[in-house]
């Protein structure tokens, strides 16, 4: 969210469908500056999909307007398919978890090249991603204090991979050698 803001974003819109969304806003498509426990994060609007269609609602605080980046964070292929269906005309859909390897992620080829719609993939950080990040770190354009919500020590690493096999309300936890 912080790298969007630093890269030139002007508006970022927050859905997710697990109950944890409720931690950046009470889930209504209304701007907010922070999230519910203080941390800010830069979003600009939290959407529930749960609430109706999410088109609906990003259009309703994007000027009318469909997503010119779609970050698609789950490795579901449900996830992807309604990311592509968020997109507009010329956007870019980043998929960022791969499926498991028997997945198949169903896309009409007609959409992306007439709505010359770019589908990019990304697992990690290569090292030009890693120094570009770190720089951000070092200049204070990006707080990763603000993005941390949960900190292990390294002999209570088991409880933060339960944590964030079923993260509830954890953003990012981290293992410290010592907190």
């Amino acid at each position: 969210m912080c790298w969007c803001l630093a890269r030139g974003a002007t508006a970022l819109c927050w859905g997710n469908w697990r109950s944890s969304a409720e931690q950046f806003a009470s889930l209504s498509p209304t701007p907010f500056p922070t999230v519910a426990n203080g941390l800010d994060t830069g979003i600009d609007y939290a959407l529930d999909p749960q609430a109706g269609p999410l088109l609906e609602q990003i259009r309703a605080v994007n000027n009318g307007r469909m997503p010119d980046i779609v970050l698609v964070t789950p490795s579901k292929t449900s996830a992807m398919s309604q990311g592509l269906s968020l997109v507009g005309q010329g956007g870019t859909v980043l998929l960022f978890a791969p499926p498991p390897p028997d997945e198949v992620l169903p896309v009409l080829a007609n959409q992306l090249f007439f709505q010359e719609i770019t589908l990019r993939t990304s697992y990690s950080a290569g090292p030009y991603e890693t120094r570009q990040a770190l720089e951000m770190l070092q200049s204070g354009r990006i707080r990763s204090e603000t993005l941390i919500t949960h900190r292990f020590n390294l002999k209570d690493a088991a409880g933060a991979f339960r944590l964030v096999a079923n993260p509830g309300d954890a953003l990012k936890a981290v293992i410290m050698h010592s907190v």
